[in-house]
């Protein structure tokens, strides 16, 4: 962990946890301090929050479930983990920073379990995803869709945001019709979608132009 107190709000938070390989790079995260004894509790105002920074990451993806205490007569900071145990950091410069995922760009295209799909991403909000699914012979080009992405361990899992809906593109033909049940990750250190069905099965997308356009 990197703790930095920017000033008497703020304050970033970086780690990365090997338990589940979750990593991030917190900023500018609001805080307040309650008395502690002899010390100070530096409560973390967002980690309530799931769409939080601190909340995704550090409580929900890498489990965190304790506190932290200043020991001010040692200058040093105290982990309190649920378990009852404790760790400390240790006042000084920053020994490493935890930098984020790369993000996915550009487009992922293959053959995956039935499907033949082109993923490209447009912009940091909005991607297209062509397909064309052999079960059933439903094939649709869905573009302009909104996504968001979440950490994933050390990579990123794709959120296809209008996916629940009848309606939309994404949820009237690759989710009613062609029956796909599964989620997109973003592996960052091989640039490639991973593809994860849900009877636990995966396939990849390569990084590249389209292959081929689907029409509808």
């Amino acid at each position: 962990m990197n703790l930095s107190f920017v000033d008497m709000q703020y304050l970033d938070l970086s780690f990365h946890y090997w338990g589940t390989g979750t990593q991030a790079s917190c900023e500018h995260e609001p805080y307040t301090l309650n008395a502690w004894g002899n010390d100070t509790k530096v409560v973390l105002a967002s980690i309530e929050n799931d769409t939080s920074c601190l909340g995704l990451n550090l409580r929900k993806h890498a489990g965190f479930d304790g506190l932290f205490v200043h020991m001010s007569s040692e200058d040093r900071i105290e982990v309190h983990f649920g378990d009852a145990t404790t760790s400390s950091l240790s006042h000084g410069t920053k020994a490493f920073t935890v930098l984020a995922p790369k993000q996915p760009t550009g487009s992922y295209t293959g053959p995956a379990e039935g499907y033949n799909m082109n993923l490209t991403f447009v912009d940091t909000q909005y991607l297209d995803l062509s397909f064309h699914y052999w079960g059933t012979g439903t094939l649709a080009s869905c573009e302009h869709e909104p996504y968001t992405l979440n950490a994933w361990g050390n990579d990123t899992k794709v959120v296809l945001a209008s996916i629940k809906n009848d309606t939309s593109c994404l949820g009237l033909n690759l989710r009613k019709h062609a029956g796909f049940d599964g989620y997109f990750v973003h592996m960052s250190s091989e640039d490639r979608i991973e593809v994860h069905f849900g009877d636990a099965t995966t396939s990849s997308l390569s990084r590249g132009a389209k292959a081929l356009t689907f029409f509808v």
